[in-house]
């Protein structure tokens, strides 16, 4: 598969994995990743928020974010100078991390998902696709839970982090989307 086709696939996905994971939980309860994570910012990013803001793309650099000379990783000071009153001021237009958390489609063709049991999101859907797992392909659960209780003790109380299977998610979010089982699975 060419490139351009394969980032379109995975970008597919991630907007159906976006639009699906969006429904596990009302993010404005929390905002720990807003509070205590990392936001990534790339240039684009920049140029639309300071768009939105009505402020200049140098002032928001210099006031809200912190340069990595090494890495070339810009980062939004944190906690998060955007979230007002629990809720986010630029949220049309907050960055792409912002966007897709607490899953990411890689290129490699595996979806990562970040806080499992601190971002409810991120646990619910876990809990649902592993209930998914269990019932519909019962070897790869048990792989699940194998690698589940690997990182189950974070590292300097770091969030539990996991790789998925882009093939078993892309089934799982079609089985939800399809059955309408996504209604079983909210809790806030």
């Amino acid at each position: 598969m060419n490139s351009n086709r394969h980032k379109a696939n995975n970008q597919a996905l991630q907007d159906m994995i976006n639009t699906t994971i969006y429904d596990f939980s009302d993010c404005s309860i929390c905002n720990l990743c807003c509070i205590d994570g990392i936001l990534y910012l790339d240039e684009a990013d920049i140029k639309n928020i300071s768009k939105y803001l009505k402020i200049n793309p140098k002032t928001l650099f210099e006031q809200y974010t912190t340069y990595n000379l090494k890495t070339g990783e810009i980062k939004i000071n944190m906690p998060c100078s955007f979230l007002k009153n629990n809720q986010c001021i630029i949220y049309p237009v907050r960055p792409k991390v912002c966007q897709n958390y607490p899953a990411f489609v890689q290129n490699n063709d595996i979806i990562y998902i970040y806080g499992l049991e601190t971002c409810a999101k991120a646990t619910l859907f876990f809990e649902a696709y592993s209930n998914f797992l269990k019932k519909y392909y019962p070897n790869c659960y048990k792989q699940l839970q194998k690698n589940f209780e690997k990182v189950k003790v974070p590292i300097n109380d770091d969030m539990i982090n996991m790789q998925f299977s882009k093939e078993h998610v892309e089934l799982f979010i079609r089985w939800l989307n399809k059955s309408k089982k996504i209604e079983i699975y909210k809790k806030f």
